[in-house]
């Protein structure tokens, strides 16, 4: 039970680090950047 909740906290935290970084990403660049960026990113994911 302790592991299953530990794990659910990691995910959540991830995912909060996740929108953050993303938040500030996608105000720092413009849309071309973001296109290139995202089809970069997409295959590894």
């Amino acid at each position: 039970m302790k592991k299953k909740w530990l794990i659910i906290g990691v995910i959540i935290i991830l995912v909060i680090i996740a929108l953050f970084v993303g938040s500030r990403f996608l105000n720092k660049t413009d849309e071309e950047e973001l296109t290139e960026q995202n089809i970069k990113i997409t295959p590894q994911m």
